[in-house]
């Protein structure tokens, strides 16, 4: 154990704490300069209020303190940290980053070459540059979750990377893997996969990219979903298409409907469609459920269940 009492270390060249060693009581550890390296093995330990990195940090230990891994404009350095173990404080990323493991604050990211590489815990997320969760990889956040910046939720399937939180997206979310939680999308979100909770949609820019479940759907007024040829739309909940919403249906839709805005169907939605009062309801394909009709209604094609219209405002476009 090394005891810094309140002082600094400054660091240019190779600086390693041991599996079982200690540096305590620092004031600030300065990784400094492209020739810096700051090793922490398993076990080891470094206690600081702020560690400052323009250098290189593998962190496979605990570091307790902030850390700030720093892309310096005016002498033209970057940090890079590899952190698979403990950072308890707060990680301020301008620089790259390969993340696993454990940070106990806030993840501030505005860094465009950050990776998480494996299982990463999280207590806040704050993203304004590029973020990807690799394949297999989960990012766990306990609290809030802000993305204005551009979010890659990479892999499919068994070998998904997944999102575990409730996510705000005010920048681009692009998702193959999946979302565990709710997802309120007000920018730019390209999906596949799935969102296991409700995907809260309050943008036009709202695409799927492949077949995609969700545990329901809330489209907001001027908000668009559009659900190309050969796509499938699934969800277990009720689907709400708010006044002013659009929901168009090139491929196919699974679950029931509540409209309020424009819900034009080209081709099948199954499940039942509620239209209400101010709904505007195009279908020139298949329902396979029940209609209830209290909004207009232009109809062609087929309705397996029972169509039941309570307004004057229904026409058939076709047979």
């Amino acid at each position: 154990t090394v005891d810094g009492d309140d002082l600094d270390i400054t660091n240019q060249n190779n600086f390693t704490i041991l599996a079982n060693g200690t540096v305590e009581d620092l004031d600030h550890f300065e990784n400094e300069g492209a020739d810096a390296q700051l090793t922490i093995d398993a076990t080891g330990r470094l206690f600081t209020d702020r560690l400052n990195n323009t250098g290189n940090v593998t962190n496979s230990g605990s570091i307790v303190g902030t850390v700030t891994n720093a892309n310096d404009t005016v002498s033209g350095l970057t940090g890079t940290l590899t952190s698979t173990g403990l950072i308890s404080g707060n990680l301020i990323n301008a620089g790259i980053a390969d993340l696993a493991g454990t940070i106990g604050g806030n993840l501030s990211n505005s860094g465009t070459d950050v990776d998480v590489t494996a299982d990463l815990s999280v207590g806040f997320l704050g993203n304004s540059g590029t973020l990807d969760i690799n394949s297999g990889a989960e990012l766990s956040v306990t609290n809030s979750a802000t993305n204005s910046g551009t979010l890659n939720i990479q892999g499919s399937g068994t070998s998904a990377g997944s999102f575990k939180g409730n996510l705000t997206n005010n920048g681009t979310v692009n998702s193959s893997g999946t979302v565990k939680g709710n997802l309120a999308n007000n920018g730019t979100a390209n999906l596949s996969g799935e969102v296991t909770g409700n995907l809260d949609n309050n943008s036009s820019d709202l695409g799927l990219t492949g077949n995609l479940k969700v545990g329901g759907l809330t489209n907001r007024t001027n908000a668009t979903v559009e659900i190309e040829s050969g796509q499938t739309l699934t969800s277990p909940g009720t689907i709400l298409n708010e006044t002013g919403g659009t929901i168009r249906v090139l491929g196919k839709l699974t679950g029931d409907v509540d409209n309020s805005g424009l819900l034009s169907n080209s081709t099948t939605i199954t499940g039942d469609v509620t239209n209400n009062s101010g709904g505007v309801l195009k279908s020139l394909a298949r329902i396979e459920g029940d209609v209830d009709n209290d909004g207009t209604a232009n109809l062609t094609g087929t309705i397996t269940g029972e169509l039941d219209n309570s307004t004057n405002t229904l026409s058939l476009d076709g047979n």
